[in-house]
């Protein structure tokens, strides 16, 4: 049977705490205290050197307390707060004081020349050689004042991430959503959009801006057919979402349009061949309350073909926010996008304790998604206040693709379920409330139809069977989930309501 030889190799230079002491050469030791192998930088030949001493670089600011602390390359930045006065603040350190002198140096005495070491730095009085900036603070009065909120018993988690030039600051802080800031442009968070027709207002920090998933104005979109384009013939709406400088999302698609209607009406009679041919029609799209804290949206498009149905989505264009109109021509050099992206909710999260970053994308944990309230009780008491009206207009008023989006309306004598639901200024948006029809009234609740021992049909108030009773039990009795016998339950039963 061969044997299992294991050599173990002790080590003949350096620390050797496995042999003893009287056996250890002259380049081996079992202690070392304020020692090294290695240089300033880590690197180096392994040779064994005395540790420097520590330089003293700055005391940062009396009565202030570090909470977090992030760092780029040679870049250090803090997170601090005044446990006294409720006051936090985001600075860094710059360099740039003169080092102490610290070389040895030589004396002349007797013709004999003696070297005289200097000063340990353990003996010397040391003065600052970096300087403490503040970057952002809320030390101030007005509004945003104390908007950091940084307390010395939730230590901050920090990301610090350069992205299009520029310093960003990420951090998460148990209990709160997470919240960035750009370094290197923190005038933006000390103004507040100051509404239509005025100027941005000057305030201490706004915090909305600190948002990651940011509070936003939705924009709105409306759209007209015009000519000089070649959209081919078919059904088209629009979505938007605000974006940054790369084009990715930073909210969801919102601000559907109605469908609008791509159509040559100068064709009457088609081929089966001819459908989805091209036209020469294009559509504007107007964009209106455009949120200017960001820079750039996305709009993109849906088109549903006239003969098999289907729907593709296209990529109509990135624009600045001061973009307030473009123009949607052609599909052919429109690059495609998910549908699923372009569908997709995404949660809202209001709580994020750690964030980290790995291969240029940011991960925050321990996130906690914002709950959507139970509104269908207030629904229930809407949907009998819902009211429809009856419009009149000349016969080919449809025939206008503009006038199809503008006066959208429901068959008249269709049920048609309603609900709604409700959006939040940051991106949240609850379930779909169904309305519920108001409670039967006077002869609404009238029996017109019941059944005798064989399951025979009786009709109770109209034997001629005007409504079409008897059909709809005969053939859509499978499809009810009650008996169906009232009079609502057959009858449009709706009322004129004059003044409206």
């Amino acid at each position: 049977m061969p044997r299992n030889n294991q050599d173990i190799n002790v080590p003949r230079k350096g620390m050797n705490t496995d042999t003893y002491v009287d056996f250890l050469t002259e380049e081996e030791y079992v202690y070392m205290l304020n020692g090294n192998i290695y240089n300033e930088d880590g690197n180096g030949m392994p040779v064994l050197q005395n540790e420097h001493s520590n330089i003293l670089c700055t005391k940062l600011k009396e009565g202030w307390v570090v909470v977090g602390l992030g760092r780029w390359k040679d870049e250090y930045y803090f997170a601090m707060t005044n446990p006294t006065t409720g006051f936090s603040e985001i600075g860094t350190i710059i360099s740039g004081g003169a080092l102490p002198n610290l070389d040895d140096t030589t004396s002349d005495c007797n013709c004999e020349t003696e070297g005289v070491l200097s000063t340990p730095l353990e003996q010397m009085t040391q003065e600052e050689t970096c300087q403490y900036v503040t970057l952002v603070s809320d030390e101030c009065t007005g509004e945003g004042s104390k908007g950091f909120g940084f307390n010395i018993n939730n230590p901050l988690r920090i990301v610090v991430k350069k992205e299009k030039a520029h310093t960003y600051f990420y951090f998460a802080e148990k209990g709160k959503p997470l919240r960035a800031i750009d370094l290197d442009n923190v005038g933006y968070y000390k103004t507040k959009n100051g509404g239509d027709c005025s100027d941005d207002i000057i305030v201490c920090l706004n915090t909305d801006k600190l948002l990651v998933q940011k509070v936003y104005t939705p924009p709105c979109l409306s759209t007209r057919i015009v000519n000089g384009g070649n959209l081919p013939e078919g059904a088209y709406l629009f979505k938007i979402a605000y974006c940054d400088f790369n084009g990715n999302e930073r909210t969801r698609y919102m601000a559907t349009t109605y469908a609008i209607p791509i159509k040559d009406n100068n064709k009457a009679i088609y081929l089966q061949t001819e459908y989805d041919q091209q036209t020469n029609l294009a559509i504007e799209i107007t964009v209106e309350g455009i949120d200017l804290d960001f820079d750039y949206y996305k709009v993109v498009a849906y088109h549903t073909e006239g003969i098999k149905g289907v729907t593709s989505s296209y990529q109509v264009g990135m624009f600045s926010t001061s973009t307030t109109s473009c123009i949607f021509a052609s599909i052919d050099e429109s690059k495609r996008i998910s549908s699923q992206l372009v569908e997709a909710i995404p949660p809202v999260y209001t709580e994020a304790d750690d964030v980290t970053s790995a291969n240029g994308y940011l991960f925050a944990s321990n996130l906690k998604e914002q709950i959507p309230p139970n509104l269908q009780p207030i629904a229930n008491l809407m949907g009998e206040h819902i009211k429809w009206r009856i419009s009149i207009a000349d016969k080919d008023l449809y025939k206008d693709g503009n006038a199809c989006q503008d006066f959208r309306s429901y068959p008249r004598n269709e049920v048609t379920p309603l609900g709604i639901r409700f959006l939040g200024n940051n991106g949240f948006m609850t379930s779909l409330y169904h309305f519920v029809g108001r409670a039967p009234q006077g002869n609404e609740t009238d029996i017109i139809a019941t059944r005798d021992a064989n399951g025979d049909i009786i009709l109770q108030n109209s034997p001629k069977d005007p409504m079409g009773v008897r059909s709809i039990l005969e053939n859509g009795e499978k499809c009810a989930a009650e008996e169906r016998k009232y009079r609502w339950q057959f009858e449009d039963t709706s009322s004129v309501t004059k003044g409206l």
